[in-house]
């Protein structure tokens, strides 16, 4: 599967307009006008005091059948998953432009970074976006100058994990709240599937950085844990991560975390592969 951003992201503008106004039960939009859509099946898997939260599931992209793997953190969380889980293709309604690609870069690492802005009814949200050099999995903030998304999806793992290996890839980290507080670095990750551990460190180019170690599900090909520790302009917090496989055995990985506070005060994200 080639991704192609604008495309496979159409569904998160729907999203983020959505949760924007109060939720999606109070639109009648349900279209993404022009363009392929994902077919969603999504849940909440954790709620903050402030109705935030962090979202999983698994998508099917309906212009070539492939199955996705989705995780997202953002406000509003179950109005969140309620329009994402509704979004379906309709071409007589809302009208939706994401031709704004204002940059396409391809990084170091062989990853391909694009930012840009998209309309929906005339509110227009932010984007920065960067898809793993394997092509597999996309991290992405999502947002404008009062709130933010980071997501992360891509394709569906195949086979088991087994070996040891090594992922690097995009790692990004800010504030809760406008995406422009989301500043971009990378990360490794060093995982040991006979042995089931793993030990992750990355680092925005500010020099903030997220650090843990864990161990897998390997039946499902994810990892969380609670017990990772976020430095952000000096001050340390407990952080927890969401993470998954992407691929063929496991070839690439993505995930999203948040600081622990009842309320968080930082996320972010990553995609990358071995």
């Amino acid at each position: 599967m080639n991704f192609m951003f604008k495309k496979a992201i159409l569904p998160l503008a729907v999203l983020f307009a959505l949760s924007a106004c109060g939720g999606g039960s109070s639109s009648s939009v349900n279209s993404l006008s022009g363009a392929s859509a994902l077919s969603n099946s999504l849940a909440a898997i954790s709620t903050f005091a402030d109705n935030g939260g962090v979202a999983a599931g698994n998508a099917t992209d309906t212009d070539d059948g492939a199955e996705l793997r989705v995780l997202i953190t953002g406000p509003q969380i179950s109005d969140t998953v309620s329009a994402l889980n509704t979004v379906l293709t309709d071409s007589n309604n809302a009208d939706l432009d994401f031709d704004n690609v204002t940059s396409t870069n391809t990084l170091a690492d062989g990853s391909t970074a694009e930012e840009g802005t998209t309309t929906f009814d005339g509110d227009t949200v932010a984007f920065a976006a960067v898809t793993d050099r394997n092509q597999e999995a996309l991290v992405a903030a999502f947002g404008d100058a009062n709130s933010s998304f980071v997501l992360v999806f891509g394709e569906a793992m195949s086979g088991s994990l087994v070996g040891s290996h090594t992922y690097t890839g995009t790692f990004g980290m800010g504030e809760t709240g406008p995406i422009a507080n989301i500043d971009l670095g990378s990360f490794t990750m060093t995982a040991d599937f006979g042995g089931n551990t793993y030990t992750f460190t990355g680092a925005t180019n500010g020099g903030d950085t997220l650090t843990g170690s864990g161990a897998f599900n390997l039946q499902t090909g994810t990892f969380t844990s609670s017990t990772f520790t976020a430095v952000n302009s000096g001050t340390s917090s407990a952080a927890t991560v969401y993470g998954q496989f992407h691929g063929n055995g496991g070839s690439s990985v993505s995930g999203v975390f948040h600081t622990n506070e009842a309320t968080p005060t930082h996320h972010g994200g990553f995609a990358g592969s071995r």
